[in-house]
């Protein structure tokens, strides 16, 4: 199964597919970037998708993929057939933790979800970004007012997805006592200084001892390395930071080894 999802990533990689607001699962995206887009914002308005992969009509999915692959124009019964026999959950939408699953939600937002969400947004001057199922929303100069709000709500409804309720944020900067807040693990401060938060380099040691054991871990690790290499001096890193670039470079040189066995099996 492994190595069917590789196969697709593979494939979807060959597409060169770009989604302009997803700021995850494609080349150049992180959580860094993902923050530097709202830089100039003092109001935010924070949404987390409940049970996001589950949600995913296979059906639009199968249809997506072949309207993007010339190839497979008319080939969508046999596209939605391999896609419920090797990403599909049991319970329907996409199986949590495959290794494809990511990059096939992504499409899948990009197309249903996005475009329309962002058309409002540019509308109302709005920055909207997306996070794997993580929306920010945000202004520069007012709140995102109420009937905006409900607006986007009816487009992530009519997508098949639903809010998660418990996880949404309304946020002026200029009142939080910090006058910051993080997203995605990344800290964000009124007039745009970005921060490594103590508990996302907490986060990240815990994900590096992990992925000294775990190589399955590759991509949440090269997600959170990308923004710890983006804020950390290098040049002169303290103790921690070396401790955290001497636990990477470990982590790299196993991920080479597994590759270099692979390449052999298959040589």
């Amino acid at each position: 199964m492994i190595l069917v999802h590789e196969f697709i990533k593979d494939y979807l990689r060959r597409l060169y597919l770009e989604f302009p607001y997803a700021t995850a699962y494609q080349p150049g995206a992180s959580p860094l970037n993902n923050v530097k887009r709202h830089r100039k914002s003092r109001f935010f308005w924070l949404l987390d998708l409940r049970h996001a992969y589950q949600n995913v009509d296979m059906k639009k999915l199968a249809n997506i993929l072949c309207k993007l692959d010339p190839r497979h124009a008319s080939h969508e019964e046999e596209m939605l057939v391999f896609l419920q026999k090797y990403c599909m959950s049991a319970i329907g939408g996409l199986a949590v933790g495959a290794p494809a699953s990511p990059h096939l939600f992504n499409i899948y937002c990009g197309t249903e979800l996005d475009q329309a969400i962002a058309a409002i947004c540019e509308k109302k001057g709005l920055v909207y970004s997306r996070y794997g199922d993580d929306i920010t929303i945000s202004s520069p100069v007012r709140p995102v007012g109420q009937r905006v709000r409900q607006q986007i709500r009816q487009i992530i409804v009519a997508s098949g997805f639903r809010v998660n309720d418990g996880k949404v944020e309304l946020i002026d900067l200029a009142r939080m006592k910090t006058q910051s807040l993080v997203i995605n693990g990344v800290g964000l401060e009124l007039g745009g200084r970005i921060f490594i938060p103590p508990q996302f380099v907490t986060r990240l040691r815990g994900l590096l001892h992990k992925g000294l054991r775990d190589l399955s871990l590759l991509h949440d690790i090269q997600g959170a390395m990308s923004v710890f290499l983006g804020l950390c001096n290098r040049a002169q890193p303290t103790a921690t930071e070396q401790k955290i670039l001497g636990m990477y470079q470990r982590f790299r040189e196993l991920v080479r080894r597994a590759k270099r066995r692979r390449e052999r099996r298959w040589a």
